[in-house]
């Protein structure tokens, strides 16, 4: 399977990423995580990036249910100047989402795109 949907850049359209993801891989037994990386990818590229103010984000669902594996990416218009923050504030409500992703994730990490940044994480399961 290589799935993808375009959204607009704004944060209802995190919730849209969400259900999508879900939905696709609902049968997994690693749907739960997909989700919640899919949501903290897409809250940095609303948040953090051009794709949040005018513009739009690209969540890209690539699987192999039989070999128990599959990506989620989430390509934005950003530049691939950014690097995982350390927590510093316990009480901070935002800095955790790449940790979050490295921690759920088998594989995780970033690439440029032609049209800005791709960032990615990798779930691996058994049947």
């Amino acid at each position: 399977m290589d799935e993808a949907a375009t959204l607009p850049g704004t944060p209802p359209m995190v919730a849209a990423a969400r259900a999508y993801v879900a939905a696709l891989l609902a049968d997994t037994p690693r749907a739960d995580d997909a989700t919640l990386i899919t949501s903290e990818l897409a809250t940095n590229a609303v948040a953090h990036t051009p794709s949040g103010t005018e513009g739009e984000f690209t969540v890209r669902v690539e699987s192999k249910f039989a070999d128990g594996w599959c990506r989620i990416s989430v390509e934005d218009q950003g530049t691939i100047g950014w690097s995982r923050a350390a927590v510093g504030d316990e009480d901070a409500e935002s800095g955790r989402g790449l940790a979050i992703v490295a921690a759920l994730a088998d594989r995780s990490g970033h690439r440029r795109s032609p049209q800005g940044t791709v960032a990615w994480a990798e779930l691996i399961w058994t049947s």
